[in-house]
């Protein structure tokens, strides 16, 4: 299993001339960094005095962090099973018109399938971003820093994911399937985008004014 991996050991796996871990991999992991980083602001949010009165929200988000952080750990692997699952479509045999039908279909099911990695990557990342922005207003302020960050990766993990949702449209070439998800994407990128500006400006403000 890749999460059982050293970081330098996936790192290098990546960096290598092999296919996996790749993109949806890869955003996954920075959704689960980002879900991480949100649980050690919950963390040094919960059981100070001074938080009393916000710690039930608090203790909300946290386990709203670590059940996407579990989630998106397990899209990491996932995604190279996917990967899989198309190369080993792609090997089958086309000798005859009957096994290039065969081949066909199985590669089109499996793009299909495959496209489900990066949804659910952009799924949970769109959620993370919401619980940056509730944490700008509830958690400890010291670590605000570590809450734009998280909000940042969160971004980051949905963009990538997006993009790859359209790559993989690209090759399944199926209109009704785009005329479904593009414009679900779009919608999503521009909250998404709304959202990180508005944290971005908080915490800068926030930062600017304790200088």
């Amino acid at each position: 299993m890749v999460t059982q991996w050293r970081l330098k050991e996936f790192l290098d796996k990546t960096a290598s001339r092999e296919p996996t871990p790749g993109g949806g991999s890869i955003a996954a992991l920075v959704g689960a960094l980002s879900a991480a980083l949100s649980g050690m602001v919950c963390h040094y949010t919960v059981g100070k005095k001074k938080f009393k009165k916000v710690e039930p929200k608090v203790k909300e988000l946290l386990s709203q962090a670590e059940s996407l952080r579990a989630k998106l750990s397990d899209l990491i692997q996932a995604d190279i099973d996917a990967y899989e699952q198309v190369s080993q479509a792609y090997k089958m045999p086309k000798d005859t018109e009957e096994e290039k039908r065969a081949r066909q279909m199985a590669i089109l099911q499996a793009l299909k399938s495959a496209i489900n990695v990066p949804m659910e990557v952009a799924k949970s990342s769109f959620d993370l971003i919401k619980l940056s922005w509730e944490l700008v207003k509830v958690g400890n302020p010291q670590l605000i820093g570590d809450v734009g960050c998280a909000a940042a990766l969160a971004v980051a993990s949905f963009e990538s994911a997006s993009l790859l949702i359209e790559y993989n449209l690209n090759l399944i070439n199926d209109d009704e399937l785009r005329r479904e998800i593009s414009p679900m994407i779009d919608k999503f990128s521009k909250e998404c985008r709304e959202i990180y500006g508005e944290i971005a400006e908080v915490i800068r403000k926030c930062l600017r004014s304790s200088s």
